[in-house]
């Protein structure tokens, strides 16, 4: 658990990592992080943003969301 204090008239987003490895085609850890639609990871001024420690980070969540192209990303909390 954090607690943060921002800035409200600064724009921020905050990139989470998880910690696991779900078996081959289970797509539920994706579900939980995609519903949250996160298509502006793969903006190339945002990666430039970024320090480079957390690049392989973001290169995973982006080969996870590329996994995922073109099939429905339902929310986690749905049945």
């Amino acid at each position: 658990m954090h607690v943060g204090k921002y800035n409200l008239k600064v724009k921020r987003r905050t990139l989470h990592g998880c910690y696991g490895s779900p078996p081959p085609g289970d797509t539920a850890r994706a579900r939980n992080i995609l519903q949250h639609d996160l298509s502006y990871t793969r903006d190339l001024d945002f990666r430039s943003s970024l320090p480079e420690s957390l690049k392989p980070m973001l290169d995973k969540l982006n080969e996870m969301q590329s996994l995922l192209d073109g099939k429905e990303v339902e929310y986690s909390q749905d049945g």
